[in-house]
């Protein structure tokens, strides 16, 4: 008796779990949409191919920039959404940097001024004011690499390029892309580690 009072209690226990499962809920079979696109606009920093990434070995390094080398700033920007972008600007950045690449403060220029350039008028719907009215769903904006450029108005026939005179330093540059329309802020930014070393 002693042996099959808790084989009861057991059996009781389980009937109760059970009998509270909806069966017909588990049969169901729900659909899993594909994650593969992302509902919405999405800007997204795909590459930069200006200045390009240093890289270092015991050796030597790669990429290096030389002292007052004139730097233009260049990416591939792609809508990686399955809606039209229409309206976006971006940010070119260059920060301070230490021996492992992270960034510290905005750099300066030679009057003292922060390397930062912004753009906030690359897509809108008014073509007089923007270079583009929109970013078509998985195109590229330029229809491929990108020369991130001030104020650039149809009127005027373009704007000008994003241009730095680097001093001796390490430094890190970050692209930042700005869209009321991105649905994933995740992606919007990008950044390369630039060493500029003085060759004489």
């Amino acid at each position: 008796m002693r042996k099959i009072t808790p084989m009861i209690l057991v059996a009781l226990m389980l009937v109760s779990v059970l009998s509270s499962f909806d069966f017909a809920e588990l049969e169901e079979t729900e659909v899993i949409e594909d994650a593969g696109a992302r509902a919405g606009a999405d800007a997204e920093v795909i590459a930069i191919t200006s200045p390009k990434e240093t890289s270092c070995n015991q050796q030597s390094c790669r990429n290096e920039i030389k002292v007052g080398e004139e730097t233009t700033f260049s990416a591939y920007i792609q809508n990686a959404g399955d809606a039209d972008i229409t309206e976006m600007g971006y940010t070119v950045t260059v920060y301070l940097s230490d021996d492992s690449g992270n960034p510290g403060m905005i750099a300066k220029d030679a009057s003292g001024n922060d390397l930062q350039w912004s753009n906030e008028q690359v897509i809108c719907s008014n073509g007089n004011f923007c270079a583009f009215t929109s970013l078509a769903a998985g195109a590229t904006l330029d229809n491929g690499k990108h020369n991130m450029q001030s104020g650039r108005t149809a009127a005027a026939g373009g704007g000008s390029d994003f241009t730095w005179i680097p001093d001796r330093g390490q430094y890190v540059v970050q692209f930042l892309i700005d869209s009321p329309d991105d649905v994933d802020i995740g992606n919007d930014a990008q950044e390369v580690y630039v060493s500029v070393v003085d060759w004489y």
